[in-house]
């Protein structure tokens, strides 16, 4: 089954934040973009934390998380996620409420669908396997670079992508 759906710019998106509020992708137009996909049931609180750091020190760069529950069976609520992510850890970026990551899963999320179809993004065609991946798009709207766990949100590696994001 194909639940794509159609949307050839990433600021056409809105979707409900974990606290309710609606997170409006065109607010984002000229920043720099990182998409972080998670397993809402088991965070990885080092890459959380390592990511809000990364955010807070940051100019014109705009992290979205999105809990996702494809790769753990237990439950969670949003309102449980929500006091661990800005409670506990005092997360500052916005979050998205759980949803599905896997491509064409009824109940993708609507950004993780962005970038996962080429039809979308113009560059990518590849599906979501395991929790943890991060998606850099520019300030232009070009999703350029796609990154597993194992890349640090504070090393070297991550500060490349970021600094040699694409103009066009």
């Amino acid at each position: 089954m194909n639940t794509h759906t159609d949307t050839s710019s990433i600021y056409q998106l809105q979707f409900e934040g974990i606290d309710n509020n609606i997170i409006d992708m065109s607010s984002y137009i000229n920043e720099q973009i990182i998409v972080f996909e998670f397993d809402a049931a088991n965070p990885d609180r080092q890459q959380i934390i390592a990511l809000d750091s990364l955010y807070k020190n940051s100019n014109n760069l705009v992290i979205i998380a999105v809990p996702v529950k494809d790769f753990d069976s237990t439950a969670i609520s949003n309102d449980s996620l929500r006091i661990i992510l800005k409670d506990s850890l005092q997360v500052s970026y916005p979050v998205t409420g759980i949803s599905l990551a896997q491509k064409d899963s009824p109940g993708q999320h609507p950004l993780l669908n962005w970038v996962t179809h080429l039809e979308s993004n113009n560059h990518f065609n590849d599906d979501i396997n395991d929790a943890g991946y991060m998606f850099v798009i520019s300030k232009t709207g070009i999703l350029y670079s796609i990154m597993e766990k194992e890349i640090s949100p504070s090393g070297a590696t991550m500060q490349e992508i970021i600094i040699n994001q694409p103009l066009e």
